[in-house]
């Protein structure tokens, strides 16, 4: 895919219709997200993975950013990333912009669009936008996903698990740390649990130690390590190593 702001990145015809697959420069959004002047909640999320800080225009866009940096799974991410242009002879175009796009750990590219409940999928237009999306980015290799807030989202407990582990993202971690806690997975067998792990990260061996708990999930966001974000996160979670291409 080039990285040429505007630039063509891929042209089909599907069912009559050319598309046209825009992305932005330099790993930058195809559309940008204005921060002033809108009355719909937006903000900008500092990420950790993405490396800058990226805009939301949705909570629940926000709420999926959390599990985004708290999934070891994914590697990177990008909000806004292609512009599709559906062209219509004799009629304006369409265009879509989905909500993120996900790098993910055996290098796979996910392509998400997210609304707050299934219902709002259901307009026509919309619907064959999104259909004729699928099609394009399948072409190019990704997975297209429809997430809700409702079912996908904001769910307990993988929610407030994210929002914990990733709210320590930039906690200050030493390559000393990351060793321990390797050698530790690795001598558990590849399973160590939460709490066992926060020991290892603790200058005086506590389970309880606040600081070690932040550099453990810390860990987690840079993909050191791993955890099931469905989990309940108590001492006995467990906690095994990032999943890493061979």
């Amino acid at each position: 895919m080039t990285n040429e702001r505007d630039r063509e990145a891929a042209a089909r015809v599907f069912l009559g219709k050319t598309i046209r697959l825009l992305s932005g420069a330099d790993s930058q959004p195809a559309r940008r997200i204005r921060l002033r002047g809108q009355r719909k909640p937006i903000g900008r999320y500092p990420s950790l993975k993405a490396g800058r800080g990226v805009k939301w225009e949705a909570i629940h866009e926000q709420h999926l950013m959390w599990i985004l940096e708290a999934d070891a799974n994914v590697v990177s991410y990008l909000e806004q990333p292609y512009t599709l242009v559906i062209q219509r002879p004799g009629e304006r175009d369409l265009r879509y912009t989905p909500d993120l796009r996900c790098v993910m750990w055996d290098g796979t590219g996910e392509v998400i669009e997210t609304k707050d409940t299934p219902e709002e999928f259901e307009d026509p237009e919309y619907a064959r936008k999104l259909e004729i999306a699928e099609q394009v980015f399948h072409a190019e290799g990704m997975v297209f996903r429809r997430l809700t807030a409702v079912d996908d989202i904001d769910v307990e407990p993988r929610l407030s698990n994210s929002r914990l582990i990733s709210g320590h993202r930039y906690t200050f971690v030493r390559s000393l740390d990351e060793l321990k806690l390797r050698e530790a997975i690795d001598a558990a067998g590849g399973t160590l649990p939460y709490g066992r792990a926060i020991e290892v990260l603790s200058a005086t061996a506590d389970r309880w130690d606040v600081l070690a708990r932040a550099r453990l999930h810390a860990l987690i966001v840079r993909r050191v390590a791993a955890v099931d974000l469905y989990q309940r996160l108590d001492a006995d979670a467990l906690i095994t190593e990032a999943p890493r291409r061979t």
